[in-house]
């Protein structure tokens, strides 16, 4: 049973009793509906007291249902929580919430580790985190300098050693007189404060926090930074905790056992296997792109003087390759526009990749016949000296060939 001091407590700044502040591991509860308005297409329901916990200190908000109806979204809402339901709800009537307690313990796993994180790299090196955000994806953390590897890599070690620790993690409301001699961290500044909720991990953080904790680290699980990178002059830390990070493991385990089997290599051999490979992959690279130009060359050195336009149909060339031909082609005809197949999945194609060049008429002229003639199947632009684009599978080379024939010089 919560005391009336403890109601009274927590009220001062807030018509809605956080339910969650006395117990993180509810899952269900009952309230009296307090307020119930229209607001963009949604209704905003304010309840006499709440386990959800709203979007805030850079937290996403619970899930859940309010008498069977999803609530979409929770906020602050001036001195309220405010619940945001697809239907109204009859005010004064009592109704039933639950919340989504596997997606709530995830968020309590992931921010109770940041708690030990953020407290360390501030306890070893002065450090402090000046963003946080705990979304779907992941835990991401910003602090105001930069963080190398080997720090980052004693932060995971120490950490991890905090939750092995299982020591208590403590949720509790401090008055401005006790907070004076309390040395916590915070970005906010509570001198306008009547009371202020403290999360403290003992031995590792005392950090000022609104949100649901686990009650012991042992139940965060492990703790994993799984990217860093500088950022605006400090640096950016994305991280897994407690189900979040083994379903993170699981889904990497399944990746690097089907590159084990494609490499026929061993997990600790796959990196020298893929280097193997980038390596004769650029080789080959370099091959087909010295064969493409000799090819290209000698298609262009067949090409005739013309009065009229010229157009080659290739296969598998590239954009680099159908450039040479198309310039060079434009030098001996009125212009000249090369058609490559386009690949579309696998082994298949699609209609045309298309460059057309010309040194004696507009290229976009040429482009516009088209356009007249395929309508929305061609796609794209240039200048008068050049454009590329695709066209459609719908255009056959018979029928382009047809269309461009009539063009002549002005």
């Amino acid at each position: 049973m919560i005391s009336n001091f403890i109601y009274m407590k927590i009220s001062e700044n807030c018509q809605t009793v956080k339910l969650y502040d006395f117990d993180a591991y509810a899952s269900s509860f009952e309230a009296r509906v307090i307020a119930c308005e229209a607001e963009d297409g949604l209704y905003s329901v304010k309840l006499d007291k709440t386990l959800f916990f709203p979007e805030e200190g850079g937290q996403s908000c619970d899930k859940g249902t309010i008498d069977g109806k999803p609530v979409k979204k929770v906020l602050v809402q001036a001195d309220n929580i405010a619940h945001y339901v697809d239907e109204p709800l009859q005010l004064g009537s009592l109704v039933k919430g639950e919340i989504d307690f596997k997606f709530r313990y995830i968020n309590m796993q992931n921010h109770s580790g940041e708690h030990i994180v953020s407290g360390l790299i501030h306890k070893l090196y002065r450090i402090n985190n000046v963003g946080f955000h705990l979304g779907s994806e992941d835990v991401t953390m910003d602090y105001d300098a930069e963080l190398t590897q080997d720090m980052l890599d004693e932060i995971e070690d120490e950490a991890n050693r905090a939750v092995y620790a299982n020591v208590d993690i403590i949720a509790k409301y401090y008055d401005m007189q006790e907070l004076k001699n309390l040395d916590y961290r915070s970005k906010l500044d509570f001198k306008d404060a009547k009371d202020v909720r403290i999360v403290t991990v003992s031995g590792y953080d005392i950090c000022a926090c609104c949100a649901p904790h686990v009650r012991r680290t042992g139940e965060i699980g492990i703790i994993k930074f799984v990217d860093a990178y500088r950022y605006k002059g400090g640096t950016r830390v994305h991280m897994h905790c407690g189900y979040d990070a083994l379903l993170d493991y699981r889904k990497k385990h399944y990746v690097v056992t089907e590159l084990s089997a494609l490499f026929s290599a061993k997990t600790d051999g796959i990196l020298t296997a893929a280097e193997r490979l980038s390596e004769e992959n650029r080789r080959l690279t370099a091959e087909i792109t010295s064969a493409t130009r000799r090819l290209c060359g000698k298609i262009s050195q067949g090409l005739h003087e013309s009065s009229d336009g010229i157009c080659v149909f290739e296969d598998s060339i590239s954009s680099g390759g159908m450039r040479i031909i198309a310039n060079a082609g434009a030098s001996k005809a009125l212009f000249c526009a090369v058609f490559c197949k386009k690949r579309e999945g696998g082994c298949g194609y699609s209609g045309y990749n298309y460059i057309i060049a010309s040194e004696k008429i507009s290229a976009k002229c040429v482009l516009e016949t088209l356009k007249d003639n395929f309508g929305s199947n061609i796609k794209g632009g240039g200048t008068d000296a050049m454009v590329q684009g695709n066209i459609a599978a719908e255009a056959k080379a018979e029928d382009i060939e047809e269309a461009l024939k009539h063009i002549k010089a002005i």
